[in-house]
């Protein structure tokens, strides 16, 4: 299971995070979402295509 953000490890997860680490954290999600929602809808169904 991947863990929120760039935080892999459940130790890390533990800590208790700043303001500045939440603000840092919510900008990089975006980013995440923003690519995903671009990239993803176009190469998903061409790696489906490939694989079959």
């Amino acid at each position: 299971m991947k863990y929120a953000g760039c935080r892999t490890s459940p130790a890390q997860e533990a800590k208790p995070i700043t303001a500045k680490e939440l603000i840092e954290f919510e900008e990089k999600r975006r980013r995440e979402r923003m690519f995903r929602s671009k990239e993803g809808r176009v190469k998903r169904p061409i790696r489906r295509m490939k694989m079959a």
